[in-house]
């Protein structure tokens, strides 16, 4: 009797251990995939040369396409866009209490000796996995940043900095 009190008790370790070692897999796999579609929106961003109306669509239909579905509020400030509906191929100024897919701001990082200005994006994707049994969990987000780009090849229609 003694050895199959044991037997079970050392079975529910190995299981609970078994569990917190995939939740773990889990995580690492979403939190890579996440830094690498956000290193995909950066190159787009980088290749048109800002947030330009085409760089939006494709941003919009690449997410759409590899299933992105996180959703979180962004931060609020002049500059900051997010995309509320990947269908729609726009971003929108950020306001409170709304959700977006992304977050894109502009940063002015020019001198003011500089003829050009330059702008920067700070880019920010959500994580957002389901675990079996412990749940929802999308409080993750990842933030990247693009080069240096001249504020004057920027298509966008926005107040500008």
């Amino acid at each position: 009797m003694r050895e199959a009190i044991g037997g079970t008790w050392i079975t529910g370790l190995v299981i609970t251990f078994m569990l917190i070692f995939v939740a773990f897999l889990a995580i690492a796999i979403n939190y890579t995939k996440a830094f690498q579609m956000k290193n995909d929106v950066i190159t787009v961003i980088e290749e048109r040369e800002g947030l330009t109306h085409e760089a939006i669509s494709l941003i919009n239909n690449f997410l759409k396409k590899n299933h992105y579905n996180a959703q979180r509020s962004c931060t609020i400030g002049e500059g900051s866009y997010g995309s509320t509906n990947l269908d729609s191929n726009t971003v929108e100024s950020v306001t409170s209490g709304k959700k977006y897919y992304y977050c894109v701001e502009k940063i002015n990082t020019s001198t003011g000796k500089e003829k050009e200005r330059k702008i920067t994006y700070n880019v920010t994707l959500f994580l957002s996995f389901t675990l079996p049994v412990l749940g929802d969990f999308s409080g993750f987000y990842i933030n990247g940043q693009t080069i240096q780009i001249p504020f004057s090849s920027d298509g966008l229609i926005a107040k500008r900095i």
